[in-house]
Order: C-alpha cells, then sequence, then structure tokens
C-alpha cells in the first residue's frame, strides 16, 4: 500500500507492507484460513487472513503499527476472478489519463464490475492498520472440480495452493 504523507513541503507518498512475506513462515505470522460458510451457511468461499506487515504514520517513523490483509473469496460460478482487472499498461494509461483531466489520487475500490473489489483500508479497534478485499471467483466454489468434470487423477495444483506458495 502507500500512503500519502503530508508535511510542510507538501505531500509525500511512501510504500508500507501489508503483509511481511519473510516473517509469514513463523508460526504467529502463519495465514489463518476459514470456510465462508462456517460464518454464514449461505456463503460459499474462503476467508484469508494474512499479517505481519507495519503501517507507519510517516516515513520518519521508526516503530509503526501492525499491518495485514483479510481476502474473502467468493464463490461466484460466473467469474474466472480476473474480470475488471488492468494490466500494468492499462494502469498507466489510466493513470496518465486521470493526471492529465488533473483528478485527485487515491485509494480506489474500482469498477463494481471488477472481479476484485476494495472492502475497506484503515485502522480497527486494535490499532492495526487492516485491508479488506472481497474477491468474486469461481474457484472459490466448493462444487468447482465437480462442474468442470474433472477425475480425480487428472487433478493439479489448484488456485488456493498457489496463492499459499505464493
Amino acid at each position: 500500500m502507500h500512503r500519502a504523507q503530508k508535511d510542510g513541503g507538501g505531500v509525500d507518498s511512501f510504500p508500507f507492507p501489508i503483509v511481511d512475506l519473510e516473517a509469514a513462515g513463523e508460526a504467529s505470522k502463519s495465514p489463518e484460513l476459514k470456510r465462508l460458510k462456517d460464518i454464514d451457511p449461505e456463503t460459499e468461499g474462503l476467508r484469508v487472513k494474512l499479517e505481519g506487515g507495519t503501517y507507519k504514520e510517516n516515513s520518519g517513523d521508526k516503530k509503526g503499527k501492525k499491518a495485514g490483509a483479510i481476502i474473502e473469496f467468493q464463490c461466484d460460478h460466473e467469474r474466472s476472478g480476473l474480470e475488471g482487472l488492468d494490466t500494468i499498461e492499462d494502469s498507466e494509461a489510466k493513470e496518465r489519463r486521470r493526471r492529465a483531466e488533473g483528478e485527485e489520487g487515491g485509494v480506489s475500490s474500482g469498477n463494481s464490475n471488477s472481479s476484485l473489489q476494495i472492502k475497506s483500508a484503515g485502522l480497527s479497534d486494535d490499532d492495526t492498520y487492516i485491508l479488506r478485499l472481497d474477491w468474486r471467483t469461481k474457484y472459490a466454489c466448493d462444487e468447482y472440480e465437480k462442474e468442470k468434470g474433472d477425475t480425480p487423477s487428472s487433478k493439479s495444483w489448484g488456485f488456493f495452493t498457489w496463492l499459499i506458495i505464493m
């Protein structure tokens, strides 16, 4: 994530990690996985909670606060999960157009047709910076393997396996 720092000289933007991948191997930093059906019996999918990042009020802040992400992969039989996601070239072109038109920057939740939506980003009650994302995809459906007609012998590593590996 990027945070805009306001000081006497204007606005300075600096990045901060939401999830620390080096710390992910530690027992206390392991991802938490939970089926959405356990929370709401009417909802299919998976909630992934990742931690280990550090949020700092400004670039000179030494200690910082904890940061993390909560991603809800929601079942949507009609979506691959890539709908509405831009390529790097698309994003750069939109940024140039936005700057040329003089629009203000900032965190956007994207368009409503996008499979990946920013639900919220900010400090929680326990002073931890949390980024919440909703990602609608057919790969989060319980019956995905049966729907595509795979036999057990033709299974390969799935979407969530690659996500955890990365």
